[in-house]
């Protein structure tokens, strides 16, 4: 699962909805979307992010996550891709394993 993810989802992979990461209702955290280079893609909005440098490890292995609005559950996983970045993978792969004379 690619980590860099910029696109707009804002939905987990489970179908609760993504809190703002200016807010900190209903789960607060410590992260400060305002902080320039801080946290890779957050701002003022919900969508999906492994900004890194916060509640989990950079990179995380199942990819983007938010922190829910349901008070009950503070992070899922998104399960959104990077089409973008998927199609950059294929290509350098492709091209590893097809020699261009």
């Amino acid at each position: 699962m690619y980590s860099e993810y910029a696109g707009k989802h804002n939905v987990t992979k489970y179908g609760k909805t993504c809190q703002k990461w200016s807010s900190q209702e209903p789960h607060g955290h410590g992260i400060d979307y305002e902080k320039p280079n801080s946290f890779r893609g957050v701002g003022d909005h919900n969508y999906c992010r492994n900004p890194g440098n916060t509640l989990h490890s950079d990179n995380e292995p199942e990819g983007a996550w938010c922190l829910t609005t349901d008070p009950n559950t503070r992070m899922e996983h998104c399960g959104c891709y990077d089409h973008k970045h998927d199609l950059e993978v294929y290509r350098r792969n492709i091209d590893k394993q097809i020699p261009i004379e």
